[in-house]
């Protein structure tokens, strides 16, 4: 079942340079890691995180390989992610694992009408 790692926080006005070259830095940093299927970064314009709200979903293939990617020597992604968390505003960096109820088929079958 397609799985994403999801994140988001808010950025200070003051420090949107410094970010985005540490977000930057982060993508490139993704490049490595083969197991992930897609990526998006997303900059929120309006909503309900404090501005300057991101939001960064990795797209995997299952559980299982973003567990195995996400594990050393492959993985670096914690010094990676550090410069993020510090610029971050305190208490809005919130990240999770996320499935789609309706990419398993098993779920779309049952619920396909009869008749």
């Amino acid at each position: 079942m397609t799985t994403y790692f999801v994140a988001q926080w808010s950025v200070p006005a003051d420090r949107l340079a410094e970010h985005d070259a540490a977000l930057a830095r982060l993508l490139a940093h993704t490049h490595r890691h083969a197991a992930i299927r897609s990526l998006q970064a997303l900059r929120q314009r309006w909503g309900p995180l404090p501005r300057h709200g991101y939001l960064w979903v990795e797209e995997y293939d299952s559980l299982d390989a973003l567990d195995r990617d996400s594990r050393p020597p492959a993985c670096t992604c914690d010094e990676q992610w550090a410069p993020i968390h510090a610029l971050a505003v305190q208490g809005t960096f919130r990240a999770g694992v996320w499935t789609n109820p309706l990419d398993d088929e098993a779920a779309i079958e049952a619920a396909r009408p009869r008749g």
